[in-house]
């Protein structure tokens, strides 16, 4: 028998980094091209707003249908995507809600900034992407009310993703999203982010 003791040898996984994703160019400009189209639609250009209000926002839930993952289930999924997108909702809207209220306090002393963080406020909980009177009066959010919309968007796709008939079944959810508007307006973007579920 020999003294000698065998050296183990490393796993083919020690001392290696995992290689790194690697981007898909043609996305990242579309989603560049996408986020430039709506600062171009913030402008007050009444041209730019009708050629890219036409596009902007459907091309980002395309693009977000496009990287959709079956893999996990769909509780630890959506747990996924209430922190990647409804955690940057809040903070960012409580972020604006904080700098608007001092500036208008210091800057624009003729803006009464009680009522006007009030008003945010409830736009903030409410979270629509347009002004509402009925029932009853509600602020638009802005731009965050996107975050909600993808939230349920992508939901209701993985939820028709288990029927059997997937199309048909984003077909009629975003069919009751636009039909359930026509008669009062949902809180959370909830039928914005059904009528995308097609687009998603």
């Amino acid at each position: 028998m020999s003294g000698a003791t065998a050296s183990s040898s490393p796993s083919p996984t020690e001392g290696q980094s995992k290689p790194a994703k690697q981007r898909i160019c043609y996305i990242d400009i579309a989603k560049g091209f996408a986020m430039l189209c709506i600062i171009a639609g913030h402008f007050g250009i009444v041209s730019a707003e009708r050629f890219v209000f036409t596009f902007h926002v459907p091309l980002f839930f395309l693009l977000s249908g496009y990287f959709l993952s079956t893999k996990v289930s769909f509780l630890p999924f959506m747990k996924q995507k209430a922190r990647q997108l409804l955690v940057p909702y809040y903070v960012t809207g409580v972020v604006i809600l904080v700098v608007a209220t001092v500036v208008n306090h210091f800057v624009w002393p003729e803006i009464d900034a009680l009522n006007n963080a009030k008003s945010m406020l409830g736009a903030l909980l409410y979270g629509s992407g347009a002004p509402h009177s009925e029932p009853f009066a509600i602020r638009q959010i802005g731009l965050l009310w996107f975050l909600w919309a993808l939230f349920f968007s992508t939901g209701f796709t993985r939820l028709a993703l288990k029927t059997k008939c997937p199309l048909l079944t984003v077909c009629l959810i975003a069919a009751a999203g636009w039909a359930s508007a026509k008669v009062t307006w949902l809180p959370f973007s909830i039928q914005p982010g059904a009528m995308a579920s097609f687009l998603i």
